[in-house]
């Protein structure tokens, strides 16, 4: 039970024998074992609706921008082995450019992809700043739950974007250094920035990990009151345990970002791709060889052998975009939504009617992130413009 200044506590048994209040003020982590936590106050920085907005409009614009710009770039490479790919390059892609006309298709992708990493960059940074902030917060004892998961549900919009960009990033990249000229290997500008997104991509990562972690306490949706810190300490005591609800949607997050980053790192090297390409090809080759093999040997094979084409596929990078956008959707409607209508057992609402309004108003720090929404347009403006500039089939000039 809480009021607006005070919460009910017990002497020595959680919900028996004498109690007695505790104004808001003298709550600690200390007093968490026999005490309710204290109503929210909203942080509309946080869980504020044009902050939620933004950072979900910015996945689905990435993920559509990302979509578009896979059609219009691939080309039909006769060398491919990935059967997946040579479909979509056959089937989708070539038609779709020869309809919008091939100069035209190649310098929209261009465009498109500096809007996507643009977004990328913001994106990877916020996110960055979000958790470490959050972590922070952590540490002083100053989080709850609640806002603790709209923060973790908001990064993982951003790890989404970070995610989908490196697709356009590494294809970029492989495209760049696929002539392979004599002499020893030259470092450009774009290696430098490559490593350093992958670095600062490893830091989101690591920063998800330990927040989801702490997130799958077995009661953490019914503590949303309450502050992460005393959670953290008694997980870390081995005091309370994961379980439940919390920890299958861990083993979820788990399960997406452990296998998404370290592909996704892997394959940002053009030469790492090409070489592991390289080895594959002849192994394709010998478990697709119906000569080699009994005929049910061989059905296992193809099927191996797909399993692998489709996550090596530009296909599996576009779905994993789509469910890892459906699942942070899910979890940020869900996770604001969670404390609304929320009643102590007295009666008392976690959050008063006043501080959710709050969350739905559009002050300063709501509109910001909104306004800045604007800003690709006008990369997409600047980019086709300086494209539009140079003669088609101009060598050497290309912006």
């Amino acid at each position: 039970m809480a009021t607006a200044d005070a919460v009910l506590c017990y002497n020595q048994t959680w919900l028996s024998g004498p109690s007695y209040w505790l104004p808001n003020e003298n709550f600690t982590c200390a007093n968490w074992d026999l005490c309710y936590c204290p109503v929210i106050e909203a942080d509309p920085d946080v869980a504020g609706i044009g902050v939620v907005v933004s950072f979900m409009a910015s996945a689905l614009l990435t993920l559509i921008l990302t979509i578009a710009w896979i059609l219009l770039s691939r080309d039909v490479d006769p060398a491919a082995i990935n059967p997946i790919d040579k479909w979509m390059d056959e089937r989708i892609c070539d038609p779709l450019q020869n309809w919008i006309g091939p100069d035209r298709a190649s310098r929209a992708a261009d465009c498109l992809r500096d809007v996507i990493l643009s977004f990328s960059d913001s994106q990877l940074v916020t996110g960055i700043a979000m958790l470490a902030s959050a972590v922070k917060l952590l540490n002083d004892g100053t989080i709850v739950v609640y806002h603790f998961n709209i923060v973790t549900d908001l990064a993982w919009f951003s790890s989404n974007v970070h995610l989908l960009s490196l697709r356009v990033i590494t294809n970029y990249l492989e495209d760049d250094n696929r002539a392979n000229t004599p002499g020893p290997r030259r470092y450009t500008n774009k290696d430098v920035l490559r490593l350093v997104r992958i670095a600062l991509m490893l830091a989101l990562a690591g920063l998800l990990l330990y927040c989801v972690w702490i997130s799958g306490y077995s009661d953490w949706y019914s503590n949303a009151a309450c502050p992460v810190s005393c959670i953290r300490d008694r997980l870390q005591k081995g005091v309370l345990h994961l379980g439940g609800k919390p920890r299958k949607w861990l083993i979820v997050n788990y399960v997406f970002i452990l296998f998404g980053y370290p592909v996704s790192t892997v394959y940002a090297f053009p030469r790492a791709r090409r070489t592991i390409r390289r080895f594959v090809k002849p192994v394709f080759e010998a478990l697709t060889d119906q000569s080699r093999w009994p005929t049910w040997v061989w059905y296992l094979n193809w099927m191996l052998c797909g399993v692998i084409a489709f996550f090596d596929s530009d296909l599996d990078a576009l779905l994993e975009g789509v469910v890892w956008f459906a699942l942070g959707m899910y979890w940020t409607v869900g996770d604001r939504n969670l404390i609304h209508g929320y009643i102590f057992p007295n009666g008392t609402p976690a959050m008063s009617d006043k501080e959710w309004a709050k969350l739905g108003s559009f002050g300063f720090g709501q509109l910001v992130p909104l306004v800045l929404l604007l800003l690709p347009i006008l990369t997409v403006i600047e980019s086709w413009k300086m494209r539009n500039s140079v003669p088609p089939g101009t060598p050497g000039k290309t912006p």
